[in-house]
């Protein structure tokens, strides 16, 4: 864990090296009194944890990635900017706590890449729940009670998940390998819906507890998907099979398995719940592609009926927290000046570059709003789209109101900074620099 460097003493003060020296004595005697006690078998008493907050959680705040993998909060208006991370530590893709109190992302200190935990106040200490210099997490995703923290590691021809407790009371513990490896967190938080190893005969779909151990009989073989996804009430799961005859897109019941929808499907599927109806929406390609892209569709596990939200190609969507919009991404149809004219005129984004076109879909009638063509991040694009639909569990790009999207945006001066899009029209909002942005839980 870094630390801020601290100032030496000076000369005129000799009484200060009396002091320090004595102070070092005393650091030496009580480290190898505390390696006695572990030989001996005793532990030491326990400490509270660095990471406890000293003020409420403000769901308004967002946290925002800085160009030197610095991390700060700041308001919706992007007033009342609070630096977390002190010099020297780099993080990324970090995540909210469902509480809002907390950050977790993985990074590196400049010696070793680790998970960083740190709360949301002036003058906090991150807290590393897991070191190492050869096994480099990635991606972590929050227990719905804030008790754990899961995680990836690159681990050469495998991807380690990894569990931690999210105050560090002991150390973290690796719980299955696979590669490519989706999964989703159980209400309960007791147990994780997990998918890796692909649409290959190797593939698995099943669910583990926080030992890592199967708590039933594998699910399906997997069809050509990335992450499964449960409802919030945890009634139903969503997933995709293989079969003879293709792949089918897979609602079915939980507990009782009494009720259960299947949709055909070509290529690959991506599928995430409304966060606050039994209402599955999801994209799949017209062709055989191995990419999730395509009309956006949206299934009522109640009755299995589908309707077509958009006929648009969608490359990724991200619900509302009230569940009452979708927000998606499709590639952009013209810098901004050239036929149908951009909310976004700040963003002048060169014609080489990928330019990304901002929809907005009404869920119970279907109207549909393009709000912005912007020019996205390189990291938003190639390390976060691929992958929205894990991304979608565990990092939130819509305010808790429901109100506006955070984007990270590249200008025309190449400048990356974050913009905050409002839903009503209204021009989006440059809030401040940075590579990626995202608000707290609802």
């Amino acid at each position: 864990m870094a630390t801020s460097p601290s100032s030496s003493p000076r000369r005129r003060h000799p009484w200060l090296w009396g002091m320090a020296t004595g102070l070092l004595l005393l650091v030496l005697f009580l480290s190898g009194l505390f390696v006695v006690l572990l030989r001996l078998g005793v532990k030491p008493p326990a400490t509270p944890s660095p990471i406890t907050p000293t003020t409420p959680a403000d769901a308004n705040r967002l946290v925002v990635v800085g160009a030197d993998g610095s991390l700060s909060t700041l308001a919706a208006d992007g007033s009342a900017v609070r630096r977390l991370t002190p010099p020297g530590l780099s993080l990324q893709f970090p995540a909210w706590s469902a509480d809002g109190r907390f950050l977790a992302a993985p990074g590196s200190d400049g010696r070793e890449t680790g998970i960083f935990v740190v709360a949301d106040t002036d003058g906090a200490t991150p807290l590393a729940l897991y070191r190492s210099r050869t096994r480099i997490p990635f991606y972590l995703f929050w227990s719905p009670d804030d008790r754990w923290l899961s995680f990836l590691t690159n681990e050469g021809a495998d991807l380690g998940l990894w569990l931690a407790p999210a105050d560090a009371s002991a150390p973290a513990r690796r719980l299955r390998s696979g590669r490519p490896f989706y999964w989703d967190w159980l209400p309960a938080g007791d147990r994780l819906l997990i998918h890796t190893g692909g649409r290959a005969p190797s593939g698995l779909l099943t669910v583990i507890d926080r030992e890592g151990q199967p708590t039933g009989e594998p699910i399906a073989p997997p069809g050509t998907f990335q992450a499964p996804d449960v409802t919030p009430d945890g009634r139903f799961i969503a997933f995709a099979v293989r079969g003879d005859d293709g792949d089918n897109l897979v609602v079915q019941e939980w507990a009782t398995q009494s009720r259960r929808h299947t949709i055909p499907y070509r290529g690959a599927v991506a599928l995430s719940w409304s966060p606050t109806a039994a209402q599955l929406a999801f994209i799949s390609p017209p062709t055989a592609s191995p990419h999730p892209y395509g009309p956006l569709r949206l299934l009522d596990a109640g009755d299995g009926r589908t309707r077509l939200l958009s006929g648009r190609t969608v490359l990724a969507f991200f619900w509302s927290p009230d569940g009452r919009h979708i927000a998606y991404l499709t590639t952009g149809r013209a810098a901004p000046g050239v036929g149908e004219p951009t909310r976004l005129a700040a963003v002048t984004a060169q014609r080489d570059q990928p330019l990304l076109d901002l929809w907005l879909v009404r869920v119970e009638h279907g109207e549909e709003q393009r709000l912005a063509t912007f020019q996205p991040t390189m990291l938003f694009f190639t390390q976060f789209l691929p992958f929205f639909d894990q991304y979608a569990r565990s990092h939130h790009l819509w305010s808790p109101d429901g109100q506006a999207l955070v984007l990270p945006v590249r200008e025309n001066n190449g400048q990356e900074r974050v913009y905050r899009f409002p839903i009503t029209g209204e021009a989006p909002q440059p809030l401040i620099e940075g590579t990626m942005a995202f608000w707290p839980p609802r």
